[in-house]
């Protein structure tokens, strides 16, 4: 019952905190986002790992240390580790800045939504759902099994990538093709080289799983995920 009551307290303050969520969303993006390479330092694509959840452990750490050093009687200790522990607050609030900008915190943000899919070492038919082949140029969403690609044709090669991006599981097959060797994401801008996946662009720390495609013997096409 107290959970209840907790939870509507939380809910009653949605008149007021989204509009004022959504205003610093709006001044924080503005700021952070025309510097394009600061926003991808700051999100953790250079790493493959969320900054932000890496360094908020550093302030609680530094002031555990700040307290038992003072209660033991070393000021100097105290003194160092708590500049530290200000300092990594600082970091946390700016680096978690970067990522607010992109998504409201909601469930499975900054995760790897291609963490556990298996690389796989078999061809699979691709369904082209009633398209008579795979067009040229792209990106096109098709299927594989289980699994949704976007695919671009450029005559007979074919280059494939995961519909579902790692960031936040935008449609890639409704992204951009830029520079022609890049797949960009609708939703937040991520970049992922189309031979291979790799992220070149965040918010995106997570490589983008890309797939081989060839002709089938019986006709059609088929695809398997590359080896990572």
């Amino acid at each position: 019952m107290l959970g209840r009551y907790v939870t509507r307290a939380v809910d009653a303050q949605v008149r007021w905190s989204k509009p004022l969520g959504d205003f610093n969303r709006r001044w924080l993006g503005a700021l952070i986002r025309p510097i394009r390479p600061i926003q991808d330092f700051l999100n953790g694509t250079w790493l493959g790992h969320p900054v932000h959840a890496v360094v908020t452990d550093v302030p609680i750490g530094a002031m555990t240390v700040s307290i038992i050093a003072d209660l033991i009687g070393q000021p100097l200790v105290a003194d160092v580790t708590m500049m530290l522990g200000v300092l990594a607050m600082v970091v946390s609030a700016v680096t978690g800045a970067a990522d607010y900008i992109d998504i409201v915190y909601l469930v499975g943000t900054n995760v790897n939504r291609h963490a556990w899919r298996g690389a796989g070492t078999k061809w699979v038919a691709i369904d082209l759902g009633g398209l008579p082949d795979i067009p040229q140029g792209g990106p096109t969403k098709v299927k594989a099994g289980i699994n949704e690609l976007a695919v671009i044709r450029e005559g007979d090669r074919i280059l494939a990538l995961h519909a579902q991006c790692a960031h936040a599981g935008g449609p890639l097959a409704e992204g951009a093709i830029v520079g022609g060797d890049r797949l960009e994401c609708p939703w937040h801008g991520s970049r992922y080289l189309l031979a291979n996946g790799h992220v070149v662009r965040g918010p995106a720390m997570y490589d983008q799983p890309a797939y081989e495609v060839r002709r089938a013997d019986g006709g059609g096409w088929e695809a398997r995920r590359q080896p990572a």
